[in-house]
């Protein structure tokens, strides 16, 4: 691992350690922001549904599973539309 890392400084200096970390960013902060807003809505409406104050872990799970297979789909197909018009 050290012998890569230095290899990277002596090829492209310090922000050779960064390439790659903008596409990254370009993935994750979008997923994240979407995952959150998704999440505590669905959370909302099944407090709402269940007309209880706290969700069970059951809940929770279920809550968690949905976000994460809806906001999952449609970051792939953002991400995919974005790298189309890329090219």
């Amino acid at each position: 691992m050290a012998s890569v890392v230095s290899q990277i400084l002596k090829a492209d200096g310090l922000p050779g350690l960064f390439i790659g970390y903008y596409a990254t960013l370009i993935r994750d902060v979008p997923y994240t922001m979407l995952e959150l807003g998704v999440y505590e809505n669905v959370k909302s409406l099944l407090r709402r549904v269940r007309k209880v104050e706290v969700l069970g872990r059951n809940d929770e799970l279920a809550a968690a599973a949905f976000t994460g297979t809806a906001v999952k789909r449609q970051s792939c197909f953002t991400m995919l539309i974005w790298q189309r018009n890329r090219i």
